[in-house]
């Protein structure tokens, strides 16, 4: 990626909204083709859109421009996040491999 100028690009870091595994303890158990990779719940999906919103109010009130794009680790919980916040912009979600939060 070439930016023209460096000083104007923001990085905001987001957690993913709520995850299957973690708000159904049983999902996991039975969740073979997802091999841990879990997707949110309907509350996770409604917190992803509700961050756009309130990232999205948060760049107007700052008067920065539009998001170009939005990275993600490629999990498909942090993916339906970026996802969520992205829509708000109009903008692409690309993956990046290898990042990812270890505890």
């Amino acid at each position: 990626m070439q930016v023209s100028d460096p000083e104007s690009v923001k990085v905001w870091i987001v957690r993913h909204g709520e995850r299957v595994d973690e708000a159904n303890r049983m999902w996991l158990p039975a969740a073979d083709e997802f091999d841990y990779d879990c997707p949110l719940t309907p509350l996770g999906l409604r917190q992803a859109h509700s961050r756009g919103i309130w990232v999205k109010a948060e760049f107007e009130k700052a008067n920065l421009e539009g998001v170009d794009i939005v990275y993600s680790s490629p999990f498909l919980r942090t993916m339906q996040t970026a996802q969520g916040i992205a829509f708000h912009f109009e903008a692409p979600v690309r993956p990046i491999l290898g990042v990812y939060h270890v505890d």
